[in-house]
């Protein structure tokens, strides 16, 4: 399990959670604190001083990211800056520090992990950089991500940065894994950032052919490293202006929103470990510890420390606290961790009488049974969801209608699940989830496959190869062609069969059924 909720003892639904009559601040100026979307090319713009090419011994090691301009702490792979178990002189450089190396130090590394926290033992003199924001969030499937770093490609110098569009194509062990473009090393200890720019984990590892595949510790992993950085001078002079009520309540709304010059999610996480620990010395300001601050906590992808909050966290917010954390843990593969997360949830939920956020809580619950292999409580969980469906937020019901069919197909009910892999692909389809949309097409095509409809999977297959190309996932999409294929031999269409195949080769020389096309044609060839 990944979640320690602090040691201590989806944001979409938050329009319209009510606050406990905060004096001097409605509900309406509590806010929405979600930061908005950074391109490729601003990210490249307003990090390129953030992302840091290390060295160790004055050999080039890999990529490091600015997390704390004022006191200079750099995330990275622990790998990245100790060799063999040695320890050697660590130096940074950036576009910012023009040529110029910083000598930095290990403050704390979680082998385990392999993620270490430097600091840098001048930081005055990366002064204006822009540092990067972290969140323990991760984001929805299909949403694309940004890494950054210093890999090599072919006779290029070590030192160019580079930014690329990633997605999570699966997260084993815990991992976020990520397909991108080949390198020859070089991109450990980058960040991958979501589409606020803050990183949601560091780069360990690439694998597959040409380095292919990269895999990240999600930030959730390594609370261990940030609870050891300490509340900040500033944040330290804002909390007591809080806390004596000085600071306005509109002004400290908006000090919520992350935008320069304003608490980074670095600094919130300290602050709400802070309100954790010593929580009478907030019962005065009660009523702003539920709104703003503990609504820019969740906003802002800090929704563990929310949960935590057993004395001003007023249902509605613990109820969305929790559920953020299930669908996190779900997405990472910690069933059992977003099973008891949603489980939370739904009792808020349903202390809060919210229909909607009830329907969330329990198809994150269905849907972590399902991976758990128990389909038939995962059914029984969907008959209290599937009255709702309409209620869910717009990116929830194509999961619903996965999970129907996934239950279907699991338990037998062929013929239910095709209806629901249809209304799946659809929903996925119609909020920009692509490559979900292909994979609802392409497990409608499998069943079709095995009962012999081989024409109708043809045009399931055809379709999920249309829609994993809409989402640039080359995975699926030799997937599907390669399927179609086998459709088409099926159905006793040899040149099909056999031209798809050279279609297949010719996009995918190697691909995962590289090998069975080649044999399948060398063999149509030898034949008299």
């Amino acid at each position: 399990m990944i979640v320690r909720v602090l040691d201590i003892a989806p944001s979409a639904l938050l329009v319209g959670v009510l606050c406990a009559s905060p004096p001097a601040m409605s509900e309406v100026a509590c806010g929405n604190f979600q930061p908005g979307t950074m391109s490729t090319a601003k990210i490249r713009t307003d990090f390129d001083g953030a992302i840091l090419h290390l060295r160790l011994d004055g050999k080039p090691s890999g990529t490091g990211y600015l997390i704390d301009t004022d006191r200079g702490y750099i995330l990275t792979a622990s790998h990245v800056v100790v060799y063999a178990g040695a320890k050697g002189k660590i130096t940074a450089e950036s576009r910012r520090t023009f040529g110029k190396s910083l000598q930095a130090t290990i403050d704390w590394s979680l082998p385990g992990h392999d993620v270490a926290l430097l600091k840098l033992v001048d930081p005055t003199q990366m002064k204006g950089v822009q540092a990067i924001d972290v969140s323990l969030q991760i984001p929805n499937e299909d949403t694309s991500l940004y890494a950054t770093g210093y890999p090599r490609f072919g006779d290029e110098p070590g030192n160019v940065l580079h930014a690329q569009d990633v997605r999570v194509i699966a997260s084993p062990d815990v991992k976020l894994q990520v397909r991108q473009a080949g390198a020859e090393g070089g991109a450990s200890g980058g960040p991958l950032l979501d589409p606020s720019g803050a990183a949601v984990g560091t780069a360990i590892q690439s694998i597959g052919v040409g380095e292919s595949i990269a895999r990240y510790v999600p930030m959730i992993a390594i609370t261990e490293l940030l609870d050891r950085i300490p509340m900040s001078e500033a944040m330290i002079a804002m909390d007591k202006e809080v806390r004596a009520g000085v600071m306005p309540p509109a002004v400290l709304r908006d000090k919520m929103y992350r935008r320069i010059g304003n608490p980074t999610n670095l600094d919130m996480y300290a602050w709400g470990r802070r309100i954790l620990k010593n929580e009478n010395d907030y019962a005065a300001i009660a009523a702003l510890v539920r709104c703003p601050i503990s609504h820019a906590l969740i906003d802002r992808g800090l929704s563990d420390i929310v949960v935590s909050m057993t004395r001003y966290a007023n249902s509605p917010l613990k109820a969305i606290a929790n559920l953020n954390v299930a669908q996190r843990e779900a997405r990472l593969g910690t069933n059992y961790s977003a099973i008891r997360f949603a489980r939370a949830a739904e009792a808020e939920f349903a202390a809060s009488n919210d229909e909607k956020g009830l329907a969330s809580a329990r198809l994150t619950y269905a849907r972590s049974q399902l991976a758990l292999g128990l389909a038939r409580e995962a059914a029984s969980t969907m008959v209290r969801v599937n009255p709702n469906v309409q209620k869910l937020p717009v990116n929830d019901k194509g999961f619903a209608y996965a999970t129907s069919a996934r239950i279907d197909e699991k338990t037998g009910r062929l013929v239910e699940a095709l209806p629901n892999y249809t209304l799946a692909s659809k929903a996925f389809y119609d909020t920009g989830m692509y490559s979900q949309a292909g994979e609802m097409s392409a497990s409608r095509a499998e069943i079709n496959l095995r009962t012999g409809k081989y024409h109708i999977a043809q045009a399931d297959f055809e379709e999920a190869y249309k829609f994993y190309k809409r989402g640039n996932d080359s995975d699926g999409q030799s997937e599907s062609l390669y399927k179609l294929a086998i459709a088409k031999q099926a159905s006793g269409e040899t040149a099909g069969f056999l031209a798809t195949l050279q279609q297949y080769l010719i996009a995918f020389p190697m691909g995962k059924y590289s090998v069975e096309a080649s044999r399948a044609l060398a063999a149509e060839k030898s034949a008299p």
